[in-house]
């Protein structure tokens, strides 16, 4: 009797490690890895795009705001296009290459607001932090854009 419990337990074990190793191995990709670095890919692309509750932007200077991030990409580490907005105000940069423009608009008859300027310099960290600065259009003040584009 004890021997006949010893073998179907010892068959259950192999079993179920039959069973468990099978299913290791097929997670394993064989010899194609395309699917591998599709993933790879997708996942570096949504990195560099990112908004979110914590995506955020404060703009010092003669126009002082704090917006919410809705769209951001940064390739490099001074490159960066966004859109970001509060109530009924946007806020846009583009800056591809470390230089380019920036236009703010929004409100209504009483307290609204149109400004273009021209972005200078834009510094992206590692963690999506970043700096813009350059000066408006209207009045030739500076300004500073800082924020991030994190999730």
């Amino acid at each position: 009797m004890k021997t006949t419990t010893k073998r179907r337990t010892a068959v259950a074990l192999l079993l179920v490690t039959g069973v468990a190793l099978a299913g290791v191995l097929a997670g394993c990709g064989g010899d194609d890895d395309s699917e591998s670095a599709t993933t790879q890919e997708t996942t570096t692309e949504m990195s560099e795009s990112a908004t979110g509750a914590d995506a955020t932007a404060s703009l010092e200077g003669s126009i002082v705001a704090e917006f919410t991030v809705t769209s951001c990409t940064n390739e490099g580490e001074t490159d960066l296009v966004l859109e970001a907005e509060r109530d009924s105000y946007v806020l846009s940069v583009d800056a591809p290459d470390g230089t380019g423009t920036i236009d703010y608009s929004g409100g209504d008859e009483q307290d609204g607001i149109e400004a273009s300027g021209s972005v200078s310099s834009v510094t992206v960290g590692d963690a999506g932090d970043f700096t813009v600065e350059g000066t408006w259009d209207s009045d030739g003040e500076a300004f500073t854009l800082t924020g991030n584009c994190r999730l």
